[in-house]
């Protein structure tokens, strides 16, 4: 099967039937927040997402039989193209400050002295796919018209994986979009998946793909 994203982007998917207990992807991820209208008018206003569910975290604690409290009241569930869900806890005490990334380079600065520092945080950054790299001035745009800084459009690695855009959210979560590096299709579809194993000291049998699947999940240009 294949699925046009746009008049230039084609994907293939000639990938096997799934195996018995494969992870399909991330069915959603659960981050926090100290202001749920300020995150609403964030991913919704800006970004164009939309709320999927609204969760009262007291009413489900209650049906789950806990007699705890909890720290928050809350949740929201913002849906992703994919399928996929992204949660936001509302948590009054949640320090919303700048959190650093271990690659803070790619951010633009705010004032460091209110920044958390990145070796404290149990995730460093979140990347959000678009499809190509035109939709990233788009973004960028959006971003810079609601007064949140960004950083100019960059590719990384050599040659180029992803070309990225970089922000941090209102709730200071470092955000990154990214659109694979195909600048040059004929160049990109030669790409093998080993291009990007470049650890000369791999860990463990389960890093890489075999000769069948060299490539597998690479986008084609056309």
């Amino acid at each position: 099967m294949t699925e046009t994203h746009s008049a230039s982007v084609v994907t293939e998917h000639n990938e096997p039937e799934p195996r018995a207990g494969e992870i399909t992807g991330v069915n959603h991820l659960v981050l926090h927040t100290a202001s749920m209208e300020q995150t609403v008018n964030f991913y919704c206003g800006v970004l164009g997402l939309k709320v999927r569910a609204t969760v009262s975290l007291s009413a489900l604690a209650y049906r789950a039989g806990s007699g705890d409290e909890l720290d928050c009241d809350r949740m929201y569930f913002f849906a992703l193209p994919d399928g996929g869900l992204l949660a936001f806890a509302e948590i009054e005490q949640f320090d919303g400050s700048p959190q650093e990334s271990t690659f803070d380079f790619y951010w633009p600065s705010p004032d460091t002295s209110s920044r958390q520092a990145a070796q404290s945080a149990k995730m460093d950054h979140l990347s959000f796919n678009v499809r190509s790299p035109a939709d990233l001035d788009v973004v960028r745009e959006r971003l810079i018209n609601a007064e949140f800084p960004c950083s100019e459009i960059q590719d990384n690695l050599t040659p180029p994986f992803v070309r990225s855009l970089y922000t941090r959210d209102p709730n200071g979560i470092p955000i990154e979009f990214s659109a694979f590096g195909w600048t040059d299709p004929e160049k990109w579809n030669a790409l093998a998946g080993t291009t990007w194993y470049t650890d000369p000291d791999p860990v463990g049998e389960f890093i890489g793909f075999d000769d069948a699947e060299v490539g597998k999940g690479l986008p084609k240009m056309s």
